[in-house]
């Protein structure tokens, strides 16, 4: 594990962990919880992951909330944790409580109308297949396609797709594996916001995740709580604590159900 911001302190803030203070634990998945994968269905959880998580939950006042760019119904097939999370699926725009209440926030309908014309313009391209809508968003993956390939697929998305941003005020952005579009509003970021504010002052936050996507969250939670970047290198981010998967990750885990029990 290697500090990134100064004044970080880990044992100060497992001690908090171990106070009376609420917890709120925030996970990305895929390349934080499990391995990146070709076919994404076989991105599974580390080994050891699931029985810590559960763990963490099973203590008292621990809040566990895992924040996706997945759709939920994607991730509902994929984690077997035992007990589920809360899921924020879709970057998001949808939602899962642990009780089994799902639902989504509203788009616009000038976004609406923006990504129908994104999905026409890739079904137009014979690119369907590399393709996945989502409520929000259609993300277009690439991973494991050759250098070239992969440039010639990036250029002729962003032919498409730069218009149509542009027109319908859509984001289009990179993800480690791909592009997404997507409707303006809502991010890991606001997510975050959300959850912040449904959380006690001086509770136990953190928050880990890998890709550029988390780093909406990490600036969410600056001054507000633990921001760990889990990625097997380093990267510009504005993370507090970097640290390498899987081994690191299952030890800030145990740290925190160890901890929490206490």
């Amino acid at each position: 594990m290697q500090i990134l911001t100064e004044g970080t302190n880990l044992d100060v803030f497992f001690e908090a962990v171990a106070g009376d203070s609420e917890r709120l634990l925030v996970l990305d998945y895929d390349g934080t919880l499990a391995p990146f994968r070709v076919e994404r269905s076989e991105a599974l959880p580390y080994p050891g992951v699931a029985p810590l998580i559960a763990s963490i939950m099973e203590a008292d006042r621990s809040r566990v909330v895992i924040v996706s760019g997945r759709s939920v119904t994607d991730l509902e097939r994929i984690i077997n944790f035992d007990p589920m999370p809360e899921l924020y699926g879709s970057h998001g725009w949808e939602r899962l409580d642990r009780d089994g209440t799902s639902s989504s926030l509203p788009i616009g309908e000038t976004s609406r109308r923006g990504l129908e014309e994104a999905l026409a313009f890739i079904e137009a391209e014979g690119l369907s297949s590399y393709s996945e809508t989502k409520h929000g968003s259609i993300a277009f993956h690439w991973r494991g396609r050759g250098g070239g390939e992969i440039a010639s697929l990036k250029e002729r998305l962003q032919k498409g797709w730069l218009g149509i941003a542009e027109r319908h005020g859509l984001r289009l952005l990179s993800f480690d594996g791909g592009l997404e579009l997507r409707a303006p509003g809502n991010d890991k970021g606001t997510a975050v916001r959300g959850l912040l504010d449904q959380t006690p002052p001086g509770s136990a936050v953190a928050y880990l995740g890998d890709d550029m996507t988390d780093e909406d969250a990490f600036r969410e939670l600056e001054g507000r709580g633990l921001r760990v970047l889990v990625a097997t290198s380093l990267r510009p981010t504005e993370a507090d604590l970097w640290i390498i998967p899987p081994d690191e990750l299952l030890r800030f885990l145990d740290r925190w159900a160890e901890t929490s029990r206490r």
